[in-house]
């Protein structure tokens, strides 16, 4: 098995995601979100970190919607420096763009004060034990380090890749594709 370096599969996955339509995407992530649906700790979550798509990432306005309408909590990221913190928000009026141009919670809303009970991840790649490759940035590999939670990446299956993994990273309890549910047991 060939492990590229991770800038090299970074820069090969973003392009074959922003190959995908918007039709694509919406399609795909429809898959996705009705694996979601079925996942316990999902169903059972009252209090939800969930990022907002940007770049072709897998879509999470189902998904925010759908939190609201079962009366979760839901949090979004909002960059501070080197760290993220997570508001809460009860929809898009709550919401501006910041930094990279990614829509985050306006600075009126309430920051997170509870302990997360899941956290729904962007992906840029994964590999077959749950571990994760994101932008690089480190934002949540930092804030899980600081913060533990139930977490829960979403991705195309054509994300799946091998790559370098290091100390820091922090490797995903789930990861859900239009494809399957992968569920990774940690020691």
């Amino acid at each position: 098995m060939i492990v590229l370096d991770n800038q090299t599969l970074r820069r090969m996955i973003l392009q074959k995601r922003q190959q995908l339509t918007s039709e694509e995407v919406e399609q795909l992530s429809s898959f996705i979100f009705r694996h979601l649906q079925t996942c316990p700790v999902y169903l059972s979550a009252e209090h939800i970190a969930l990022y907002l798509d940007v770049r072709q990432e897998v879509a999470t306005r189902a998904i925010l919607e759908d939190c609201l309408r079962r009366g979760k909590h839901v949090y979004v990221p909002r960059v501070n420096g080197k760290m993220m913190d997570f508001y809460e928000i009860s929809g898009a009026a709550c919401l501006a763009k910041g930094h990279f141009g990614i829509l985050e919670p306006l600075e009126t809303c309430h920051r997170l004060a509870v302990q997360l009970d899941l956290m729904l991840v962007p992906i840029v790649a994964f590999d077959a034990r749950g571990n994760r490759l994101g932008m690089g940035g480190g934002y949540y590999d930092r804030y899980l380090a600081l913060y533990p939670c139930p977490t829960i990446g979403l991705a195309y299956a054509f994300q799946e890749g091998t790559f370098q993994v290091y100390a820091h990273d922090q490797p995903l309890d789930q990861i859900i594709t239009e494809k399957q549910v992968l569920t990774f047991s940690r020691p």
